[in-house]
């Protein structure tokens, strides 16, 4: 299965040959996360490759948003 996550893009191993891959942790929490994808939701391997890049870009939408905020905390003469 690890084969069509790389295949399908979903996580990227270091080696060039499947006999020489090595994953790194953060890689491997995101293998934890695709599987209970697959468990939890059901979604197939196209499914899981949408919802994380969904929740990436959820993740970077919420650092911008709490970024404004804190500048718009420092820029308020109020405080």
């Amino acid at each position: 299965k690890v084969v069509t996550y790389v295949a399908e893009g979903i996580v990227e191993p270091k080696g060039s040959e499947r006999i020489q891959w090595r994953f790194s942790q953060t890689t491997v929490v995101e293998l934890h996360r695709v599987k209970r994808l697959e468990r939890d939701l059901g979604l197939n391997t196209a499914g899981v490759a949408l919802a994380l890049d969904l929740m990436s870009q959820i993740a970077t939408l919420q650092r911008k948003v709490a970024r404004l905020e804190r500048q718009s905390r420092q820029d308020d003469p109020a405080d």
